[in-house]
């Protein structure tokens, strides 16, 4: 521990017991102002740590879907469905390249897939071309932007099947 001895009094003063006293008080109080400044220290650093660990976080941001989009025939020319090798749960459709416009497209109905159809419901996070159909979904390389993946003649979306029915026809 911190012991605080004045150097400037000569050594007869020390013995005196008034100056023990005194050195008592004065060792108690620096005792004390050092505490005090290790507590303020730790309580600062805290602070900050707590500042810096909120600061580093990313918050958590609500992720905009754009749904329900279904899909009658899950292997037809615009809307072939299939599954990341990598991840299972990541679902992917693609479309081929649309003789009409000449470019690739993905393709969906709107609405909600009833109980008595047989297809897949869905949703994405990737907005539809704002140029389409109120019924239709269609995301093409006409208006190319983050999450629709443009290769190889085909367009391709990230999606999160909400339903998926089959019916015997």
């Amino acid at each position: 521990m911190f012991q605080f001895v004045d150097q400037q009094q000569p050594s007869s003063n020390r013995k005196n017991p008034q100056n023990k006293e005194l050195n008592r008080a004065v060792n108690h109080l620096a005792t004390m102002n050092v505490q005090e400044k290790q507590s303020a220290t730790s309580s600062e650093t805290k602070k900050t740590e707590s500042a810096s660990t909120t600061q580093n976080q990313i918050p958590a941001q609500k992720v905009r879907e754009y749904g329900p989009f279904v899909i009658y025939d899950t292997k037809n020319k615009h809307s072939k469905l299939s599954e990341s090798v990598l991840d299972s749960k990541k679902r992917f459709l693609s479309g081929n390249i649309n003789p009409m416009s000449c470019v690739p497209q993905v393709t969906a109905m709107t609405g909600e897939l009833l109980q008595n159809e047989s297809g897949v419901e869905f949703f994405t996070t990737i907005k539809p071309d704002p140029d389409t159909a109120d019924h239709l979904g269609v995301w093409s390389g006409l208006h190319p932007r983050d999450g629709l993946k443009l290769a190889n003649n085909q367009a391709t979306i990230e999606i999160r099947i909400s339903k998926h029915i089959k019916t015997n026809r």
